[in-house]
């Protein structure tokens, strides 16, 4: 299980921290450190955050298939592209 666009919440920074540490009690193992509306800033202080409470980092295209048929998986909007890098971490994790 993956936190999606954590940002989009719009918790304080200690709200998404306790949020974490809560979710990683039923099983949570990571979260969206890159989603197509994420600025510089916000990926990096997701990151932190995953690194802080133990979380693997994931990316998000927002890929949905024919809801979205002009989104593909593995890369959103403008020039975002997610790595297989995060998946295949994933998958070990499992």
């Amino acid at each position: 299980p993956v936190l999606a666009h954590p940002l989009l919440y719009h918790l304080t920074t200690r709200e998404l921290e306790e949020l974490c540490i809560e979710l990683k009690q039923y099983g949570l193992i990571g979260i969206e450190t890159m989603y197509s509306t994420y600025k510089a800033f916000d990926e990096l202080a997701i990151k932190e955050l995953a690194k802080k409470v133990g979380l693997l980092e994931s990316g998000g295209s927002d890929f949905h298939g024919a809801n979205k048929p002009h989104i593909k998986i593995g890369s959103g909007m403008g020039t975002l592209r997610i790595s297989s890098e995060y998946m295949e971490k994933l998958r070990k994790a499992r």
